[in-house]
């Protein structure tokens, strides 16, 4: 087979370059196309939930390669560390609610880190840990979004969309989880529509303000609601996929239709929250609620490709791994997949890892004495 033209090269190293943040600039927050760097971190929480192995996701996630994969694909990143969050002593339940005061101490510790990375122009990556510390990213995102466009109110609605992939909605209240677990709840903590049936007293999340409008936030994946969960999303008009629709009109058009309702215009920068457990079991075993009849690594690698395609990602959250469960082959599986997903969503074409402008074959004359 002949190669590429070389003129081929570098059209696909052009592409490659610019899916982080678009083919240009513009005033919404994704800035700076030439220059934007992923900024990997990951969020050590645990708390969220009730099985301590997930604290171990974002180190499993390097060990597996994702660096190494970043850096051979060409995507320019820095590895910001991790978010450390330590356990309150004194953490007693609020109502319900277990360690209100250790994941809401730890949301801000990833807000703070994921303006610091916005500030520096970069991308962030949150490795997770539970999908508690989403309250975090996106708030922290919203802030950083307010801040670029100048709004001094941190109470205000930010210039943000979400997507949402997930087998669960997170649309819990701390006053209707049924388990307590906060991973269950971070959506209403976001929602403005949802602040009357959030308790304001709930201890360790005063700094917190919802940030985005239901109309900003669509999901896709979805197959393991709680009643009172579809009662929230039906009666604000959420927009989402649960696998009947996935299976019905295909994943891209789902993408498609979810991204037209939260960013018609395509001029919001976008936060891709992904929990692992979107994944089906067979795919992605190693999470601590998975659900059966998720999508296929080629679904979630759809979806992340059609984000990137938009220019407009701007933040991603990668979610409850948990290297701690199943045995050898599910968790090198689940590794596998959580570097797939992340670097497709970053740039990697999935036929191969592109070769280099100036990569040619060798001839016998190369080795000739």
């Amino acid at each position: 087979m002949a190669m590429p033209m070389r003129s081929n090269v570098s059209s696909v190293v052009r592409v490659f370059r610019r899916s982080l943040h678009g083919s240009s600039a513009s005033n919404n927050g994704v800035l700076s196309p030439n220059t934007k760097i992923a900024g990997v971190f990951g969020a050590l929480m645990n708390r969220g939930q009730g099985k301590e192995g997930v604290r171990d996701g974002p180190n499993a996630i390097r060990e597996a390669g994702l660096l190494t994969l970043l850096k051979d694909c060409g995507i320019s990143f820095r590895d910001y560390g991790d978010v450390e969050i330590q356990a309150i002593a004194s953490d007693d339940p609020w109502k319900k609610v277990k360690y209100s005061r250790t994941v809401a101490g730890g949301c801000k510790q990833i807000a703070d880190k994921v303006q610091t990375i916005i500030r520096e122009n970069g991308v962030p990556i949150m490795l997770g840990g539970d999908h508690a510390s989403a309250i975090g990213s996106i708030s922290g995102h919203g802030l950083s979004q307010l801040e670029i466009h100048g709004i001094k109110d941190p109470a205000a609605t930010a210039p943000l969309a979400v997507l949402w992939i997930d087998a669960h909605a997170d649309i819990n209240t701390p006053l209707t989880t049924a388990t307590g677990n906060l991973h269950g709840c971070p959506v209403s903590f976001l929602l403005k529509e949802m602040s009357p049936y959030i308790p304001r007293d709930i201890p360790g999340f005063e700094w917190q303000q919802p940030c985005l409008t239901a109309d900003r936030i669509a999901y896709i994946g979805l197959r393991a609601l709680d009643p009172d969960e579809l009662f929230v999303m039906d009666k604000l008009k959420i927009k989402y996929f649960p696998m009947q629709d996935v299976d019905k009109l295909g994943v891209q058009k789902c993408v498609e239709l979810a991204l037209q309702h939260i960013n018609p215009n395509n001029d919001l920068p976008l936060h891709l929250s992904f929990d692992i457990d979107a994944l089906d079991p067979s795919v992605a075993f190693s999470t601590g609620t998975p659900a059966m009849g998720g999508l296929t690594l080629r679904e979630g690698l759809q979806i992340v490709e059609y984000v990137r395609s938009t220019g407009q990602l701007s933040a991603m959250d990668l979610v409850e791994v948990n290297p701690t469960l199943g045995n050898g082959y599910q968790r090198a599986k689940t590794m596998e997949a959580a570097c797939a997903i992340i670097a497709g969503a970053l740039g990697k074409p999935r036929q191969a890892i592109p070769y280099k402008l100036d990569f040619d074959l060798p001839r016998p004359s190369d080795f000739s004495q």
